[in-house]
């Protein structure tokens, strides 16, 4: 599951929490320099003063403590997505029009484990999302219903000829013991072409083609 989109809240909160403590601090030392100073002896309301004053110290502290680790998680999670853009993905696969279209996606890290997939065109549109598997070394396979591939087709961006489109994979992934899920996106073609039937030469049969390297 995806922690954070972006760090700056995080930040400010950071620096929030430290103007916080300052000041706190600030009043502590200015109360306990009070009694110090005082010519007379110091009252208990002078004392419940600096009680007051002081209390929360430990409070801010352990704020401080939290803001600090939430905002190093937050920075070890901007470089697990770094390092998502930068892995390898071929995509490919071919089927029959109007039967599931089986995507074929072949990794060369180890390390890193698919989980999921969803779809995008250039817009950002939403065209459905499937489970991968692996179902070899290196190789994972997701199933795109003919409908929600149909869907897709139409909503993308015409390339190179009418019956070729392009549009977005979005791939889901666990890289190394890391359990935080992440995601790379990557440009892939569609075509609807044909191909000859198996069993009759003569005759022709629609097909769907998905392809990319990235």
């Amino acid at each position: 599951m995806l922690l954070f989109d972006s760090n700056e809240l995080h930040t400010w909160d950071f620096w929030i929490g430290i103007i916080a403590a300052l000041a706190a601090i600030v009043a502590a030392v200015a109360a306990v320099w009070a009694l110090v100073y005082a010519k007379d002896a110091p009252t208990k309301e002078d004392l419940a003063q600096v009680e007051k004053n002081t209390s929360h110290l430990e409070e801010v502290r352990s704020n401080i403590e939290r803001m600090n680790k939430r905002l190093h998680r937050q920075e070890e999670f901007e470089a697990l997505l770094t390092k998502a853009r930068e892995v390898s993905i071929a995509v490919n696969g071919q089927d029959d029009a109007g039967k599931p279209l089986h995507v074929y996606l072949v990794l060369q890290d180890p390390t890193v484990v698919l989980t999921r997939l969803e779809l995008f065109n250039e817009v950002r549109s939403v065209f459905g999302s499937t489970r991968c598997d692996c179902v070899g070394e290196l190789t994972y396979q997701a199933k795109l219903d003919p409908m929600m591939a149909k869907r897709w087709i139409g909503g993308g961006t015409t390339a190179q000829m009418l019956n070729r489109v392009r549009v977005i994979l979005r791939v889901y992934m666990l890289i190394g013991e890391d359990k935080n899920e992440v995601y790379r996106d990557m440009a892939v073609h569609l075509t609807e072409g044909m191909r000859r039937s198996e069993g009759t030469p003569t005759q022709t049969l629609g097909c769907v083609i998905i392809d990319g390297n990235d």
